[in-house]
């Protein structure tokens, strides 16, 4: 009975054998994980909960509301085998390695082309502008006939470096042909003076003009601003078309972009040029130079004188308006704008020429008096880059044209528009001429043609009949002009001719090949009937009889 009683139910056996396994069990187990209080586990699974769901790019039904974040949380993938051995065992396509596309616009590609050719320096398109900024570094120089890496960094694109090290080779062929020949000596001397010019564009504030003439005075005490005795005013006198050259203006080593004769007389013409540079040349006896205006470190855009041509005003691509004094060659004002101008014009009104408007590439023109020196107007009502500015009303109104089609009538002083012309036909008007009488503006219309608009009081009517077609002017701002006595209109256009047409019967009359390059401007001499001056890209100024 007693081992009956200490054996007891089969269902304590059980119990007490499971409990002895379990011990066991605990006893040789590995603790992987510490343990966790329920306070600790609740605040786990809440961040846990809060963490990012990666969506793939090919989920299509979202079973959940995303967040902001979610939504704009970069791609996600994980790559599969095929791709990491694709991209890790990559056979070459070319013979030297293995290429692969970029996308970069043409113009990067060209200028990083050019900058590889010419510095030997490009950047490497696979880190991007905005993850490094250390460039390729395959700049070398030349040490005797041995090529070695130079310059790293920023230093191998600095402009500054480049110069430098172009001084120091010139100066050191300058030393070795030091005791050349007196031809070698005289070239090595021009190519100083060029080397000084090159210094003074180089510096924007600094300005400088070079008068090429022996002496400035006569015998008798004459400057050479001074008209010729014989010359007298007569704005009514009969003109002739010319016929051939009289002589070629060489001095420009760019294109010119302008010319203008000296006001009443002509016997000056002023020239600007892409050089950076403005001259004075004399096309009454010697037909040279005379001064040359240095004052700009970029391309010279327009150039204009006042009433009496002894200022002259000039705007370049350095955005940068000078008013210049033409007899001393001093820089009496510089005007600094936010833009590129376009176009400058004096403003001729009763107390002489002390305010002058500029149109601008920012859509704005803006007006400036010279004796304060600062900006006392603003008109900004054009869509487009302002091309043109022309007086009309006997200067109390003018006229702007711009890239947007349209031509807008100003009262001067006020920014509000008094008339607004926009045409079906009409183009980009980038050149203007008054016609001599005063009653009709033409306009160099992109569409290979000269439109006529009518002045008559307050009216200004686009006049549909009186039209001039036969060259090509497309893509280029060829400036035109109008002979003193109103009888011809001519213009240049971009194959090199200069045209002439008869202002009433609006017929060509004659057609001459002026130059090698866009004739860009053409300009009517005020007092000779036949003297006609073009300018070209070419870098040449001719003089027509």
């Amino acid at each position: 009975m007693e081992f009956l009683a200490e054996y007891g139910n089969s269902e304590d056996f059980e119990q007490t054998v499971h409990e002895s396994q379990s011990a066991n069990t605990q006893n040789f187990s590995v603790e992987l994980a510490p343990q966790v209080d329920d306070i600790t586990r609740a605040v786990i699974e809440k961040k846990s909960s809060k963490s990012e769901k990666f969506l793939p790019p090919s989920t299509s039904v979202l079973q959940h509301n995303p967040n902001f974040q979610e939504l704009w949380a970069p791609l996600y993938w994980t790559k599969t085998a095929e791709e990491e051995r694709t991209l890790t065992l990559r056979k070459p396509n070319i013979p030297t390695g293995y290429t692969e596309k970029y996308q970069v616009s043409d113009f990067a590609f060209t200028e990083q082309l050019n900058s590889f050719e010419r510095d030997g320096v490009a950047w490497d398109p696979s880190l991007g502008i905005y993850q490094s900024e250390t460039p390729v570094q395959n700049s070398y120089r030349k040490i005797g006939k041995r090529w070695e890496l130079d310059r790293t960094g920023w230093d191998a694109v600095d402009p500054s470096s480049v110069k430098e090290e172009k001084q120091e080779t010139d100066k050191k062929s300058k030393k070795s042909k030091k005791g050349g020949s007196a031809a070698d000596q005289k070239a090595s001397s021009s190519v100083e003076q060029d080397g000084k010019e090159e210094e003074a564009l180089s510096t924007v504030s600094q300005t400088k003009s070079i008068f090429h003439l022996k002496q400035m005075y006569d015998y008798r005490g004459r400057s050479f601003i001074e008209p010729p005795s014989e010359w007298k005013k007569d704005k009514e006198h009969e003109c002739f078309i010319p016929k051939k050259a009289v002589t070629t203006l060489t001095g420009h080593t760019k294109g010119v972009t302008a010319i203008r004769f000296f006001p009443g007389f002509g016997h000056l013409l002023l020239s600007s040029s892409m050089d950076a540079k403005v001259k004075l040349w004399d096309v009454y006896s010697s037909y040279q130079v005379v001064r040359t205006y240095l004052g700009h470190s970029k391309s010279v855009r327009d150039i204009v004188f006042d009433h009496d041509g002894r200022r002259f005003l000039s705007a370049g691509y350095d955005r940068l308006i000078r008013l210049w004094d033409t007899e001393t060659g001093s820089c009496l004002q510089t005007f600094p704008i936010a833009s590129n101008p376009y176009c400058v014009r004096f403003y001729m009104g009763n107390e002489g020429c002390n305010e002058f408007l500029v149109g601008c590439s920012d859509k704005r023109i803006l007006q400036y008096d010279c004796r304060s020196g600062e900006m006392v107007q603003s008109y900004d009502q054009h869509l487009g880059a302002v091309n043109t500015i022309t007086f009309i009303d006997e200067n109390r109104r003018f006229v702007s044209s711009s890239d947007d089609k349209t031509l807008r009538v100003w009262e001067y002083g006020i920014p509000v528009v008094v008339k607004y012309i926009s045409e079906p036909s009409l183009h980009s008007m980038p050149a203007s001429v008054v016609h001599p009488s005063g009653r009709f503006v033409c306009y160099q219309c992109l569409d290979n043609q000269i439109v006529t608009f009518s002045v008559k009081g307050e009216s200004f009517k686009f006049h549909h009949k009186k039209r001039f077609a036969g060259h090509v002017v497309a893509g280029y701002a060829c400036q035109p002009d109008i002979s003193p006595d109103g009888r011809f209109v001519m213009s240049g256009d971009s194959g090199g001719k200069l045209f002439f047409w008869d202002w009433k019967r609006h017929r060509i009359l004659r057609t001459l090949k002026v130059h090698d390059a866009v004739t860009i401007s053409c300009a009517w001499h005020p007092v000779e009937p036949s003297k006609v001056a073009t300018c070209s890209w070419d870098g040449l100024i001719k003089y027509w009889d």
